[in-house]
């Protein structure tokens, strides 16, 4: 894409000048907003990478030796923040499948994602644990500095947890 006066729009991005920078947003945004699309295939994720790619751009700014390949440099960021998106969602979904089958195993059930929904409705505290612990797979006292509590309470609030699903199981049934 040719930009009137690409090079000084961002030479001038560089020194801190905002609307410079707005200018190339608004002229790269929909080649980029569209490139994500094809790589990711979802209008929204394609919209927050898109928002990303701006972003780790207006940050690496100063890097760009060469103000005439921006627009390579940039399909080279939203390439990187695609790819870790994709990476990101394939992990989440290897996490979500381990963590309904230690889920089911630890309440006896079949494995699917009714257990998720309920765990979605215990107090925020709880279920923080719950997640930390058998989705992500931490321990209790790595759980603990991540919440910023002692170690008992982590193993207390998975007992709760534990407690109060089996609760919510035994009304279901």
């Amino acid at each position: 894409m040719n930009v009137p006066n690409q090079e000084y729009l961002i030479q001038r991005a560089r020194s801190g000048d905002a609307l410079a920078f707005e200018t190339l947003v608004k002229a790269f945004y929909p080649l980029i907003l569209n490139f994500s699309y094809r790589l990711l295939g979802s209008r929204a994720d394609a919209e927050d990478a898109t928002q990303d790619v701006f972003v780790k751009a207006a940050k690496k700014l100063s890097s760009l030796r060469k103000p005439s390949v921006f627009s390579a440099w940039l399909y080279s960021i939203a390439s990187s923040t695609c790819t870790d998106l994709i990476r990101k969602r394939s992990r989440q979904r290897v996490n979500e499948k381990h963590y309904s089958e230690a889920c089911a195993s630890e309440f006896d059930l079949p494995k699917n994602g009714s257990v998720w929904e309920l765990v979605g409705r215990l107090p925020q505290a709880l279920k923080d644990a719950v997640v930390l612990v058998y989705w992500e797979g931490v321990n209790h006292a790595h759980a603990a500095t991540i919440l910023n509590c002692a170690e008992s309470t982590v193993s207390w609030r998975v007992h709760e947890a534990k407690k109060q699903l089996r609760g919510m199981l035994e009304e279901c049934i």
